[in-house]
C-alpha cells in the first residue's frame, strides 16, 4: 500500500511533467556558469525549463490552487473527524474525505487530457 505523501508526490510529479509538456516548451538543461549566471542551452532565451516568466507564475497559481483543494478536503475531513461520535460516523469521515480526493484525482486526469488534446492541436469541438 502507497503511503499518502509518497501517492501526492507522485501526484504532482506528474501533474508538473504534465504542465511543462502542455506549454509546448523544451526541457532542456541549464548549466551553472562559475559566476553563478545560468548558461541557456537551445532555450529560446526563456528560463530554466524552457518557461517564460509568465508561464510559470501561471504554473505557479494552478499549483497552489491544488494545493488549496486538497488542504480544504484534509480540513473537512478533520471536522467531520472531531465531530464524529460513533464508529461508524468515523467511517464515514474517513469514506467522504477518499471518495473526495479520488473527485480531485479524476478532475487532475480530466483537465490533463483536455489540455493535452487542445496542445495537439485536435480541439473538441463540443466544448
Amino acid at each position: 500500500m502507497i503511503k499518502f505523501p509518497v501517492l501526492l508526490a507522485m501526484i504532482f510529479a506528474a501533474a508538473f511533467q504534465s504542465t511543462l509538456a502542455s506549454a509546448g516548451q523544451s526541457t532542456n538543461s541549464v548549466s551553472e556558469q562559475s559566476d553563478g549566471s545560468n548558461a541557456q542551452d537551445n532555450n529560446g532565451g526563456n528560463g530554466r525549463h524552457g518557461l517564460s516568466p509568465e508561464q510559470f507564475q501561471n504554473m505557479k497559481v494552478k499549483f497552489i490552487e491544488k494545493h488549496q483543494k486538497h488542504v480544504a478536503i484534509l480540513q473537512q475531513g478533520e471536522s467531520c473527524i472531531q465531530e464524529a461520535t460513533e464508529p461508524e460516523q468515523l467511517k464515514i469521515c474517513l469514506q467522504q474525505e477518499r471518495l473526495s480526493e479520488m473527485q480531485l484525482r479524476e478532475q487532475t486526469i480530466q483537465s490533463r487530457e483536455k489540455r493535452n488534446r487542445v496542445g495537439s492541436g485536435s480541439q473538441d469541438s463540443h466544448q
